[in-house]
């Protein structure tokens, strides 16, 4: 057996190298030529964040906050997560990306990357700022931060000019919905995904996100029937509560895999604190033990790298 864990970075870098967007053993963000290419460069900042900030805990440079405060864990947990989601959903449009190259997607594999740009672009990005912001919180002043939140802010807003900033890429998800009915072919992947997905740590979540497809196909189809400036205004939350549906998804794919291959429960630690952060959460607030342990768990998949 392989003994290379498999993680969401891991599988995305080999759907890069399948469809040429990077060369055999580069970093993710090496890609290049592509409309992912910024989505992709997002990863590998909050990987190069997440990696500095847990350094700098572990060693416990001048002024950074030490890795055994367990505020500190609580929060580098976070970061884990956001990056892993990140990757996930780039992850799964590299793979179609790839099906499209090969000629293997049909018209609606086509159409779901259509839509996935755009979405898992703005998503990616998006987290990235707000990673390189905690990242830098970690490092508290240690000068390897320094550049993190500028280059984090210039993927985020850097296209505005030739049109990829996030109000243009919510609007060329609004495109791909109205003029080819890209949305549906999104949403019907997604639920794909998690068709047989059977593991009662994860039912919950495949409940959850099952019912937030749903909700997300009705909004798409009452968008004919809204005044277009009315799904305008809205079209930036639409898209960013999409992808992180869509990076949830490719999180529970990714649990699944790890407690068929290894009985690994990391995964599903991480898409139910994601599914927690961005979709809602029924559980009182209050700290508890089990959030804790949580935060342990997830922090003790990447330590081993640092």
């Amino acid at each position: 057996m392989d003994p290379t864990p498999v993680t969401a970075d891991l599988i995305l870098r080999r759907h890069l190298e399948q469809i040429g967007l990077a060369e055999p053993g580069t970093p993710t963000g090496d890609a290049r030529g592509s409309g992912l290419g910024r989505a992709v460069a997002a990863c590998r900042a909050q990987a190069h964040g997440l990696t500095l900030a847990l350094a700098a805990a572990r060693r416990g440079v001048v002024g950074a906050r030490p890795l055994d405060r367990p505020l500190r864990r609580d929060a580098l947990a976070d970061l884990c997560v956001e990056r892993e989601a990140s990757a996930a959903g780039t992850a799964r449009a590299a793979a179609l990306a790839d099906e499209v190259a090969r000629g293997a997607a049909g018209v609606e594999g086509s159409l779901a990357l259509r839509g996935r740009v755009p979405v898992v672009t703005l998503t990616a990005t998006t987290a990235a700022v707000a990673a390189a912001v905690e990242a830098v919180t970690s490092l508290a002043g240690d000068p390897s931060g320094s550049g993190l939140v500028a280059d984090a802010v210039a993927l985020a807003v850097g296209g505005a000019v030739d049109g990829g900033g996030p109000d243009d890429l919510a609007l060329e998800l609004l495109r791909a919905a109205v003029d080819e009915g890209a949305l549906s072919a999104v949403l019907a992947d997604a639920a794909e995904q998690m068709a047989g997905i059977d593991r009662p740590a994860l039912a919950d979540t495949v409940h959850l996100l099952t019912d937030q497809i749903r909700v997300l196909i009705d909004a798409a189809e009452a968008f004919a029937e809204v005044d277009v400036a009315d799904v305008e205004t809205g079209m930036r939350t639409y898209a960013l509560h999409l992808g992180h549906v869509c990076a949830a998804v490719a999180l529970v794919v990714h649990a699944a895999h790890r407690l068929d291959a290894d009985d690994d429960g990391t995964g599903v630690a991480v898409v139910d604190r994601y599914v927690a952060r961005h979709l809602g959460d029924r559980r009182s607030p209050i700290p508890t033990p089990q959030r804790r342990a949580a935060a342990d768990t997830i922090l003790a998949s990447v330590l081993s790298d640092v």
